[in-house]
């Protein structure tokens, strides 16, 4: 008994500590500086990962990847997201994070897309494209809007990176659908990915994905 106890009072202190690093960690990434991303990137990169569980370990690893996108270090970012599925792939946290983190670079394709298949006359009209944050530490849902106003949809249907984007966020999202237990989310979530569905490829990629998860 006195055993058991005394391996709930260590289950109990590391949940302490992970609080507590956790807090200080989204206090930097809350913050719009690029000194803040690096101190909060640097409080993951100096912790010894081997006390926590694996569900802590894959929220480090996450965190960890929305420093790597603010700091525009995109591959990294992705490596570092397929880590936390790696290491807890029943982490709907993480599968959401990973889906924004897709969506974000599909807005911006989206975007780029625009400007390149619009008129000149349409273009210079059409609203900005907006920079949409790969994740919003105050928000749990997906992003929800293709910034920028109505596409082109003709000539951006099908497009290979467009496809490859949406495919990948499709993918992490269902999952996340899966794992992470909020109906407000989950409805959001599934109403982006049957949006997505209207940039399929010949192949019918994306209806194959959507099959698939």
């Amino acid at each position: 008994a006195m055993l058991q106890a005394t391996n709930m009072q260590g289950m109990v202190d590391v949940q302490d500590a992970f609080n507590a690093l956790r807090e200080k960690i989204m206090v930097c990434l809350g913050q719009g500086q690029r000194t803040d991303h690096i101190n909060g990137l640097n409080l993951i990169l100096s912790t010894n990962l081997n006390y926590f569980n694996s569900t802590q370990r894959a929220e480090l690893f996450r965190l960890k990847a929305l420093f790597m996108a603010e700091l525009k270090s995109y591959e990294l970012a992705n490596s570092a997201f397929s880590h936390a599925i790696t290491i807890c792939g029943s982490y709907g946290k993480g599968w959401l994070s990973w889906g924004r983190y897709f969506d974000a670079l599909l807005v911006q394709e989206l975007g780029r897309l625009r400007k390149d298949v619009l008129p000149p006359q349409q273009a210079a009209a059409a609203p900005a494209a907006k920079r949409i944050k790969v994740e919003n530490p105050t928000a749990a849902g997906p992003a929800t809007a293709d910034a920028g106003g109505r596409d082109s949809a003709s000539q951006i249907v099908g497009n290979v990176r467009v496809v490859t984007y949406a495919a990948q966020v499709i993918s992490c999202y269902l999952q996340a659908v899966n794992f992470y237990r909020d109906s407000s989310t989950a409805r959001m979530t599934l109403a982006r990915v049957l949006r997505l569905l209207r940039y399929d490829d010949a192949k019918r990629t994306l209806c194959h994905t959507f099959e698939l998860n």
